[in-house]
């Protein structure tokens, strides 16, 4: 996934139980800030939690999709 190390590091908040997922590991290694919830959700650019959008495991491959959508949404800011 991470191909390697961005220069627009996001804030992602995620699930404790993912911080271990291969896919988060990629993150960590491209330089994004990655925060395991529950914490202050001050200004975080994508969630990564059952209770957002109803994430799961299964919607993992569609993580290329969010971080478009956070760096497109980060950039109007």
């Amino acid at each position: 996934m991470a191909r390697g190390v961005t220069n627009q590091p996001l804030r992602i908040y995620v699930a404790p139980q993912w911080l271990s997922h291969p896919a988060v590991l990629d993150l960590m290694r491209a330089g994004h800030n990655v925060y395991a919830t529950p914490t202050v959700l001050h200004g975080a650019d994508l969630i990564l939690h059952p209770a957002a959008h109803g994430w799961n495991e299964h919607m993992f491959p569609y993580l290329p999709a969010a971080l478009t959508a956070a760096r497109a949404r980060r950039g109007k800011k």
